[in-house]
């Protein structure tokens, strides 16, 4: 009589966890993605242009598919590295850390609308933050 009391509850059990198994990965992947998972309509390299007042030039900003992304001088991406992070998306969205070396962190966010991308570069160092704002076009 054990046994089979010990043989239904594990079947319950087992049963139980196959209808909870999809459910909860449903819900991991509504959180945001990150890495492997990222967007892409963001994945890939960026050309920004300054358009916050007092601002001027540009950058190429590089979206890797693990969820890191960097600022470069030049499109290859193998000039000087002046900011990186990391970053996860939520639809056409994106947010993330940045780390400016030797000046300072602070955080990255954004959006894609119509394949043109919108990229706040928010520096911590500054108080109150400043926000440098650039206009995107996908290399």
């Amino acid at each position: 009589m054990n046994a089979k009391r010990t043989l239904q509850s594990m079947l319950r059990g087992l049963a139980t966890a196959a209808l909870l198994l999809p459910l909860a990965f449903a819900a991991g992947c509504e959180d945001g993605h990150h890495g492997g998972g990222g967007s892409s309509s963001i994945a890939g390299t960026w050309k920004l242009t300054a358009i916050s007042e007092g601002e001027s030039g540009y950058w190429f900003v590089h979206f890797a598919d693990d969820g890191s992304w960097r600022i470069t001088d030049d499109a290859e991406g193998k000039e000087r590295t002046r900011a990186k992070g990391d970053y996860t998306t939520s639809g056409d969205s994106f947010k993330g850390s940045m780390v400016n070396p030797g000046v300072g962190d602070g955080e990255i966010e954004g959006k894609v609308t119509n394949g043109a991308m919108t990229f706040d570069f928010i520096e911590h160092w500054h108080s109150p933050y400043k926000h440098n704002v650039y206009s995107g076009e996908k290399l």
